[in-house]
């Protein structure tokens, strides 16, 4: 089993690496061993993109046949009645792909590949014990097509036989002006001797190229091309993790004795034999294709396996966001409670130097009160005796002060009578034009009961005092 990863660069598609694990012998054809199972883990546990996985030909059915249609749809529920005529398999237990090939105006050249589910199921269940969800199914043929298109192998024009004895299997492919017209797969060999297996291959495919003639006509066919792997350099050489495919490959290819002659015989072409090694690897050729692939291309691969894929890779993503939504929290909490004690570090640095201003500030402000209250006696402007003074000198004739009340840096408050209220009001008026206080009030003005002299209160605010009553 051999497994290669590419991906896409700014020169093209770049070959990361390829590795192979070795299966015991007889192993090969259970794609539901346990030994499939640890093959698959030890190629493909590690990669975290997208995998295409090859199963091999001889548990597939190919034909390729020409549709009458362009329209994608009508070629699927086309190719469905057409794997009824050529399938075995009951169609609730097959599954079923196609792949377009060539395409006219009017019709179009598709691959039909038919599976019974139970292998797909094998395949899945394998690469499932690995943790693994592939994304394509494909056929190892495909891959073997693949890597001869690309080296050049196959002629724009005419008719052209491919035999490919590969170790694990062997595939017939003709190709009429480009495009395949035939996939068969003629098994493996086991179970009979070489002689009697070669005469079964020339067997089926002068067979084939009989029924080939009646279903695409009659076309010049060119050599038959025997591709096979060197004695010397079995598959797994050629597929060695840092090793270029052609690298390992001989000088000579030797054919199994007798079988150049028996395919001329039944056939009646000559045979060409090449190396299998003068390719990449199968697998490589199966990457390479997966990265080119078409809209239509073969995929063998249940609907619910890319549903569950996407499920995973959802949940994955999940993950590493719940993760990181994690660490992102624990450092913001990490950041706020070292904040916090940093906030409360300073704050009681804060307090400390309060405190030990504080009693100074008191000291300073007592200091103060007590400059301001010398000033305020030492100062004789707005003494009583100031006051009395002024208070005389603008007190008209008529009016009787009969209370007289001095607060030092307070108010001044006057009680008296007069004859008249006018007399009264002009007092006010006097008051109210010294310069000795802040402000004057003047009190309410009362007669006396039994007709008597009005009585009369003002209060006089010295500089000062305002200021005090805000504070």
């Amino acid at each position: 089993m051999g497994c290669t990863t590419i991906r896409e660069s700014k020169a093209g598609l770049e070959v990361l690496g390829g590795r192979r694990a070795d299966l015991p012998e007889g192993v090969v054809a259970d794609l539901a061993s346990a030994e499939t199972a640890a093959a698959a883990k030890q190629l493909c546990a590690h990669h975290a993109g997208k995998i295409c996985v090859a199963i091999p030909s001889d548990k597939v059915l190919l034909r390729v046949v020409e549709l009458p249609t362009v329209d994608p749809a009508e070629m699927r529920g086309m190719a469905e009645l057409q794997v009824d005529k050529f399938s075995p398999f009951p169609v609730e237990h097959t599954a079923v792909s196609l792949e377009l090939l060539s395409q006219t105006e009017k019709s179009s050249r598709v691959l039909i590949a038919a599976v019974k589910r139970e292998i797909i199921d094998a395949v899945g269940a394998a690469f499932g014990k690995a943790g693994i969800i592939p994304h394509w199914i494909d056929v190892e043929v495909m891959g073997w097509w693949y890597l001869l298109k690309q080296a050049g192998e196959i002629p724009d024009r005419g008719r052209r036989v491919l035999l490919l004895l590969d170790k694990t299997c062997t595939d017939v492919i003709v190709s009429q002006d480009g495009v395949p017209v035939v996939f068969r797969s003629l098994g493996t060999g086991r179970g009979v001797s070489a002689e009697d297996f070669h005469t079964e291959l020339a067997e089926e495919i002068g067979y084939t190229m009989t029924a080939l003639e009646a279903e695409w006509g009659a076309l010049e066919t060119m050599k038959i091309g025997l591709w096979l792997w060197p004695a010397e350099a079995p598959p797994k050489m050629a597929m060695a993790e840092g090793v270029p495919a052609d690298a390992a490959a001989p000088a000579a290819v030797e054919p199994p004795p007798g079988l150049i002659p028996q395919l001329t015989e039944a056939c009646g072409l000559d045979v060409e034999v090449r190396s299998l090694a003068t390719l990449a690897s199968l697998s490589e050729g199966l990457a390479r294709r997966t990265a080119a692939r078409a809209p239509m291309t073969l995929d063998l691969a249940p609907p619910e396996w890319h549903v569950q894929e996407q499920t995973k890779r959802t949940q994955k993503t999940l993950l590493i966001a719940s993760a990181v939504f994690g660490v992102m929290w624990l450092i913001g909490i990490s950041i706020l409670l070292s904040g916090g004690r940093v906030s409360t570090r300073r704050i009681a640095a804060l307090k400390a130097s309060v405190e030990k201003l504080e009693k100074p500030a008191q000291e300073v402000s007592a200091l103060t009160e007590k400059v301001a209250s010398l000033e305020q006696f030492a100062d004789r402007t707005h003494s009583a005796l100031e006051c009395l003074r002024d208070i005389c000198q603008r007190l008209p004739d008529g009016i009787d002060l009969t209370s007289f009340s001095y607060r030092k840096g307070g108010n001044v408050s006057l009680r008296g009578d007069a004859g008249s209220a006018e007399t009264v009001y002009s007092f006010f008026e006097a008051l109210q034009q010294s310069t000795l206080y802040a402000s004057v009030k003047a009190g309410e003005v009362k007669q006396r009961p039994g007709g008597g002299r009005p009585e009369f209160t003002v209060a006089a605010t010295l500089p000062g005092a305002e200021a005090k009553l805000e504070e």
